[in-house]
């Protein structure tokens, strides 16, 4: 394959961060704003949606997802590259080019999930969140979005695909979180320990909306992709063998 230029790997790295930056800011506005007048002040038409049931204070609980980043993301994307005539464009649920196994009837003894090999039955093809295209069509970025999960296999689903075809890609994995205080950091840690697939070349990113105490964290993130970013925090998160 093709590798992509440097000086368009710079040029897509230097975008990319600048529009993380921005659609972090305007989701945290949206969250901010979640019990309030609906108005445009944040730069975007999305709104986190409510449960029904309400709290002590009489306000309806928001229902936060990765739908909501992903959306708020897109917006940011398109906004950025008309801006600036970047000739990037984006497709979502993007399949897969390898075909993977992430569950089987008969155990194998082979670790799950994991890219299909000849010897595998029933291998499905997989999604991207999203990925970014050239002008060629070709794909030059990967993108998965999580809100939070607690389940450590489900992000060991997303790592498998993008550590399998990263090849000259920009790979990024970036997380919402609700509210972070002093322990969410560690729990952070924790769930991505539980990894197994190696994690070189996948930058990974978790933003909180509403950081509690100074203890707690607004935005972390572990990789070779950003650095010194206003605000931003590199930690050791990740496998990188």
């Amino acid at each position: 394959m093709k590798k992509m230029d440097l000086k368009l790997r710079g040029t897509l790295t230097e975008a990319l961060e600048q529009i993380i930056i921005e659609t972090f800011d305007t989701i945290d506005k949206i969250y901010q704003n979640r019990n309030g007048e609906i108005t445009n002040s944040s730069g975007s038409r999305l709104i986190f949606p409510c449960y029904s049931n309400q709290n002590k204070t009489n306000q309806h609980q928001v229902r936060v997802s990765e739908q909501e980043l992903r959306f708020v993301f897109v917006e940011t994307f398109c906004k950025y590259c008309d801006k600036n005539k970047l000739n990037y464009y984006y497709s979502i649920e993007t399949p897969s080019q390898y075909k993977y196994v992430f569950s089987e009837k008969i155990e194998s003894g082979k670790p799950l999930p994991r890219k299909a090999d000849k010897y595998d039955e029933s291998p499905v093809s997989a999604r991207f969140d999203m990925a970014i295209h050239d002008k060629d069509r070709k794909i030059v970025a990967l993108v998965e979005f999580k809100n939070n999960e607690s389940d450590s296999d489900k992000y060991e689903k997303d790592f498998i695909k993008l550590h399998e075809e990263k090849e000259d890609r920009i790979c990024l994995f970036i997380d919402l979180i609700e509210a972070s205080d002093s322990g969410t950091l560690e729990g952070v840690k924790k769930r991505l320990s539980k990894i197994h697939t190696p994690c070189k070349g996948i930058t990974y990113i978790a933003h909180s909306m509403c950081p509690r105490n100074k203890k707690s964290f607004q935005t972390v993130y572990d990789g070779d992709l950003f650095e010194g970013i206003d605000g931003w925090k590199q930690v050791k998160l990740l496998n990188k063998q």
